[in-house]
Parts: structure tokens; C-alpha cells; sequence
């Protein structure tokens, strides 16, 4: 038997897309056939304003944390980005924001 909600209302939450909280963006690949270069993920967020930090790194699958220049340019990439492929065919970006406020690099 299907049950349906009791609920009155139902509050659709609004997209974390369209709500940027950080100017760092936590980016997971995906589907990774190639070798993939800091200079590859530059050149796809660099159409979105500026770009001032990537890194990279492989815990718990390949990740990597882009700097944008403001909340606003990183909710641009965000939006034009998330679920695309970096390159044709694989290699997937999932976005989300990263909690750290200022990425660090060493």
C-alpha cells in the first residue's frame, strides 16, 4: 500500500546554487579517465571571475578546493559548473561550498 504525507504545506528549500555561503568551492571528480591538471581546473573556473588558490588532493577520492574571488563569483561557478564534465566525456564535477573561509596553501 502507498502512504502519503499528512503534511499541509510543503517548503521547498531553496538551491545552495543560488545561495552562496563561501568563496571556496569544494569540487569531487568523478568518472576519472585522465590525468587532470591544476591548470585544468583553473581554466574552467577562470571563466567565472578570478580564481586566487587550487588545490588538490586524494582523500577519500580526488577532490579539489578552488578560491574565487568573491561569494558571488564562486555561486556563478557553482551554478554553470556543478554535474559538468571538466573534460568531454568524464571526469565530473560535483560542487559544493567548502566550510574553511580562507584556503591555505604550503
Amino acid at each position: 500500500p502507498r502512504e502519503y504525507s499528512t503534511r499541509q504545506e510543503i517548503v521547498i528549500q531553496p538551491s545552495r546554487a543560488k545561495t552562496p555561503t563561501n568563496k571556496i568551492l569544494l569540487c569531487t571528480l568523478f568518472d576519472l579517465r585522465v590525468p587532470i591538471t591544476l591548470d585544468d581546473i583553473y581554466n574552467a573556473y577562470t571563466r567565472f571571475g578570478e580564481v586566487l588558490r587550487v588545490v588538490t588532493f586524494t582523500k577519500n577520492g580526488n577532490h579539489a578546493l578552488i578560491e574565487m574571488g568573491s561569494k558571488e563569483q564562486a555561486g556563478l561557478a557553482f551554478k554553470h559548473l556543478d554535474g559538468t564534465d571538466l573534460v568531454r566525456g568524464c571526469c565530473i564535477m560535483k560542487l559544493q561550498y567548502s566550510a574553511l573561509e580562507k584556503l591555505e596553501v604550503f
